[in-house]
């Protein structure tokens, strides 16, 4: 038996397209990638991230796949993903989602840093529509 709300959720990303998005929405969805890759570069220098990094290639783990964030090494999909969030939020300066003054957490890292490691080959406008969608159902779950 499906999960109506899970189906419901995966209809509206399958048939949301960039052109559905507001103007505002995509201006949001643009700064936040803009600050996360900003936040990745130079994350990727920091000892936490190349230790993952380091301990990944020992296990065989980064010799083909998709780049990281700042980075020339290559990784896994899953693996690119979880490096690119620890990367982004490494230095602690990636985006803060808050309700009134309650911190409820950092959904660019996690977000972004997925749409960045399986978005290879895709357009800008592909790109923006997947982090403005990420974003949205990340803080709302």
């Amino acid at each position: 038996m499906r999960n109506p709300i899970t189906h419901r959720v995966s209809e509206w990303i399958a048939k949301t397209s960039f052109e559905d998005l507001p103007p505002e929405v995509r201006r949001q969805a643009r700064r936040a990638l803009q600050d996360a890759i900003a936040c990745a570069i130079g994350g990727q220098r920091t000892p936490i991230v190349q230790s993952v990094v380091r301990a990944l290639q020992k296990q065989g783990l980064g010799a083909s796949g998709t780049l990281l964030i700042g980075n020339s090494t290559r990784m896994p999909e899953a693996l690119a993903a979880f490096v690119n969030a620890v990367a982004i939020n490494a230095l602690d300066f990636d985006d803060t989602f808050e309700i009134g003054s309650n911190p409820l957490g950092h959904p660019g890292s996690t977000t972004i840093g997925a749409a960045m490691a399986v978005g290879n080959g895709w357009s800008g406008r592909e790109l923006l529509c997947a982090v403005a969608l990420g974003l949205e159902l990340s803080i709302r779950v």
